[in-house]
């Protein structure tokens, strides 16, 4: 079953290949999906993406925007250096020829133009919106917890076996609790000797989560048990702690307002695509027609 879209016929390969360039995505986000339903929903969407790619081309041929070759051709070499060969970057573009793949490569740059222009007639958020973002979430906008923390690494490689780095990182805490100075034996014995082993101010998430699970547990001026991550063996001390704070609306405003211009221009081009398909005149068609 084809389409025609303002006279323009659609043939059911063009939905095949549009559901077929979906799937592999598709089906990994709609797994739980009763087999039956999920193929019929994905013909559906696939459809519908033809027919607005569809109603997009027309409107930009209609207008007359004009095509920047130059950006055709990087495109369309750009494509091929991607792609494994000719055939999967045909099936990714769901075209069957060179003609037909510069022909939509010259049509998505229309359209991409068409939809920039629609874009730049958004209004900037109101700072209103702005300020009403800001004071409803709050909660958002905080600094995360951050310590100052250095560590005391041995790495398990080729030159350093599991045993031997658990060795020699026991020997290093039992100097600690005789009085050596920790970064004294940083430079002696730690594989990350660098900055006295300083890993400066660290958030949660940009260390493995064991040496997090340690760190963020210990006191200004504690020094941590031995303890292994995937990396090796680790000692870790911390030489200060700052709590997570609000950030004040100044701050963050930037930030918000870009958030809110995304979401208007969003909110208008699936408004504008879709009066393009209020208007237009959709059939379903046998191909056979």
């Amino acid at each position: 079953m084809g389409l025609i879209v303002n006279g323009e016929r659609i043939d059911e390969a063009s939905i095949d290949r549009e559901a077929a360039t979906m799937r592999p995505e598709y089906e990994r986000q709609f797994a739980e999906m009763d087999p039956q339903e999920r193929e019929a929903q994905l013909r559906e969407w696939a459809s519908e993406n033809v027919v607005e790619h569809a109603v997009l081309r027309q409107e930009a041929q209609r207008q007359g925007i004009p095509v920047d070759e130059v950006q055709v051709e990087k495109t369309i070499a750009q494509l091929k250096e991607e792609s494994e060969d000719t055939k999967t970057l045909y099936a990714r573009m769901s075209c069957r020829s060179e003609e037909e793949l510069v022909a939509r490569v010259r049509a998505s740059t229309q359209t991409e133009t068409l939809l920039a222009q629609a874009q730049k007639r958004t209004p900037a958020p109101s700072a209103q919106a702005v300020r009403k973002v800001y004071e409803e979430n709050k909660a958002d906008f905080r600094t995360p917890e951050r310590v100052s923390c250095a560590h005391i690494v041995k790495h398990i490689n080729g030159q350093t076996t599991e045993q031997l780095a658990l060795e020699a990182i026991t020997d290093a805490k039992q100097q600690i609790k005789r009085g050596v100075r920790f970064e004294a034996l940083v430079e002696r014995v730690s594989d990350g000797a660098e900055n006295g082993g300083s890993l400066g101010y660290i958030s949660r998430g940009q260390m493995v989560d064991e040496f997090d699970d340690i760190v963020f547990n210990l006191g200004v001026g504690d020094v941590s048990d031995v303890f292994r991550t995937r990396l090796g063996y680790h000692i870790a001390t911390v030489y200060d702690r700052q709590a997570s704070q609000a950030q004040p609306f100044e701050t963050v405003q930037k930030e918000i307002e870009r958030r809110l211009q995304e979401e208007i221009n969003s909110d208008a081009l699936y408004a504008f695509i879709d009066t393009l398909k209020s208007k237009a005149s959709i059939e379903k068609t046998s191909d056979a027609d």
